[in-house]
């Protein structure tokens, strides 16, 4: 939710690179609180990723994604309190020296008066 109102946000990110059976792999957590300055809502956001690189130029990621909005009030209208669970997996192929081709899937495990979602992915990445 967009409105006019300044809001304040907070993201927390801690991360590390290991080896997994020999293999490059990683593990980031995200947190995220976001409130209204007046008070009038609230919402959080978490994330959980883990990635390994099992084949040289592919990498197998796998996400887990929470959004919370609690119940409040937003451009002067009454909303109700939303919960969402996604998991997320995907394939990073390395196609050419620093282009790579990303093909997953997401989908939403638990819902509450929000939209589920389910669909496949593709994206693009460059290293730089």
């Amino acid at each position: 939710l967009e409105g006019r109102n300044p809001r304040i946000e907070m993201l927390g990110l801690c991360g590390e690179s290991f080896k997994s059976f020999d293999r490059n792999a990683f593990a980031e957590l995200q947190v995220a609180g976001r409130v209204e300055t007046e008070g009038r809502y609230a919402s959080t956001r978490l994330q959980l990723s883990v990635g390994i690189d099992p084949f040289g130029k592919a990498k197998v990621i796998t996400k887990l994604r929470y959004a919370g909005l609690e119940d409040g009030e937003f451009e002067r209208l009454q909303i109700a309190g939303q919960e969402r669970w996604e998991v997320e997996a995907s394939a990073v192929y390395n196609v050419f020296r620093n282009a790579f081709l990303e093909v997953g899937y997401v989908g939403t495990v638990s819902a509450e008066n929000a939209v589920k979602e389910r669909g496949f992915k593709v994206g693009m990445w460059t290293k730089f």
